[in-house]
């Protein structure tokens, strides 16, 4: 019988650098928006960064071991964005992922607090009134992490503490 004897050399195997989550972005018009992506490489590569499907008057700028997107002065609608980051490993590797970008009319959004809140209460009975240019289309009352009332009225409310059902 015959033998032979074969050596396998393996080399060291590049893998592909991995982008961080981004959650969804949400800004309103004429307000700057910026945001930063970065990533890591297991193998310690260097990784570029890039992206795509950029709204008119946004940038996204390789800063060297992360990605920074600003828009000065954001339009209104929704973007998707999609973000690469390239190893410079061999084969080059890459991941990307999609960012969401909405931007609403700051006219149409509610304020971020009511103003004017008070609450007064008459046996079980709460009667909720605040103020302010809201333009919610509904506000639901909440004790103790469950829904007891809603109501489409822009100032007042009033719901039975008694029940999770709204007062009439």
């Amino acid at each position: 019988t015959d033998s032979s004897q074969v050596t396998f050399s393996v080399g060291a195997v590049n893998r592909a650098p991995a982008l961080a989550f981004v959650p969804d972005q949400m800004g309103t018009t004429g307000t700057p928006l910026s945001f930063t992506v970065t990533g890591e490489d297991v193998d310690g590569d260097a990784i570029a960064f890039s992206a795509g499907g950029l709204p008119s008057g946004a940038t996204f700028v390789d800063e060297g071991g992360s990605g920074r997107f600003t828009w000065a002065s954001p339009s209104l609608g929704q973007y998707t964005i999609n973000v690469i980051a390239r190893d410079n490993g061999s084969p080059s590797l890459q991941d990307f992922l999609s960012v969401l970008i909405d931007i609403a009319d700051p006219q149409l959004l509610p304020p971020s607090q009511p103003t004017a809140l008070s609450a007064q209460t008459s046996g079980t009975k709460v009667t909720l009134r605040w103020e302010g240019g809201s333009r919610a289309e509904r506000f639901d009352n909440f004790r103790d992490s469950t829904k007891v009332g809603s109501t489409t009225d822009r100032g007042y409310t009033e719901f039975d503490t008694a029940s999770t059902t709204q007062a009439t």
